[in-house]
């Protein structure tokens, strides 16, 4: 008997052959995707999880959203390790379950949907959740994690997309000002936080935090003064938000001359170079840890 053709292999046993191709070697799938376009478009619409310590790949197939409704898209990660406290002390969580989460806008800025997938299932949540947009666009900075939902940021920071990991709801929150340049943060107490460069000169930092324990609402936490703070950056000016360590507090910005961390909660803010002009547009800080056991 004749074998099939692959044209004839439904998209799906294709995906379960593919998602076993060795991680560790990815010239396997620069191979696979020669193969056909099929296996090429499939390919292409691989999530890789990465663990960066551990150099573990994980391959997800992106949810199945029409491709007339998904122009832009994102995703992160996020603990699902019982009894870990998810938004900050992860300790021997690593290598554990994680719940992936996929935000997709539509061709026409109005719409974005929201899906999630846990890692011990591997199937994407049923129906994706909703909401309204003014045509904007998926900012490709950084999620952060807060108050047991991951946050995302549309174009300019326009809107905050919060997904309840427990509900599984998308909702949008207001930012309290509109800006060019706004980086997704946390505060020391766990909430969501912003930090808003304002005239190249001014960092805004922002929290959205519990009015009386019931209503949250954005309560300004401080305004720092970068060239009274740091006098250098004003000779090394254009300078962009590029990440946040949501371990550390650390921000992370690009000036004309490198990149630089910028410790936000002292009183009194120090930077510390990292490296000469890389044009690095976004920063994923990422932290290893050592547990010893008697």
């Amino acid at each position: 008997m004749a074998a099939p053709e692959l044209n004839s292999l439904m998209d799906d046993v294709i995906e379960e052959i593919l998602l076993r191709l060795p991680p560790d070697d990815p010239s396997c799938a620069v191979r696979a995707s020669l193969v056909c376009k099929r296996w090429r478009r499939l390919l292409t619409d691989d999530l890789a999880v990465w663990d960066p310590m551990a150099g573990d790949v994980r391959w997800q197939q992106e949810p199945r959203i029409p491709a007339s409704d998904c122009m832009y898209s994102t995703a992160a990660v996020a603990c699902a390790a019982p009894g870990c406290d998810h938004d900050h002390d992860h300790g021997d969580c690593g290598g554990g379950p994680f719940v992936l989460v996929f935000v997709a806008v539509d061709e026409r800025h109005e719409t974005a949907s929201a899906f999630s997938c846990s890692s011990e299932t591997g199937e994407w949540s049923s129906a994706p959740s909703t909401v309204h947009l003014d045509r904007e666009y998926l900012y490709s900075k950084p999620s952060v994690l807060a108050g047991g939902a991951v946050h995302f940021l549309t174009d300019y920071g326009r809107t905050v997309l919060r997904y309840d990991l427990a509900k599984l709801e998308l909702s949008a929150i207001e930012p309290p000002e509109v800006h060019s340049d706004v980086l997704l943060t946390t505060t020391e107490g766990g909430d969501l936080g912003l930090a808003i460069l304002d005239d190249q000169r001014y960092l805004r930092l922002w929290a959205w935090a519990a009015d009386h324990g019931v209503t949250r609402r954005w309560v300004r936490r401080r305004v720092v003064d970068l060239f009274a703070e740091l006098p250098f950056l004003q000779h090394v000016l254009p300078l962009n938000l590029t990440g946040f360590d949501e371990g550390t507090g650390m921000i992370f910005f690009q000036a004309s001359d490198g990149d630089y961390a910028i410790d936000e909660l002292m009183s009194s803010p120090r930077a510390k170079k990292l490296w000469g002009r890389d044009n690095f547009s976004n920063v994923f800080p990422y932290r290893s840890f050592y547990v010893h056991r008697p």
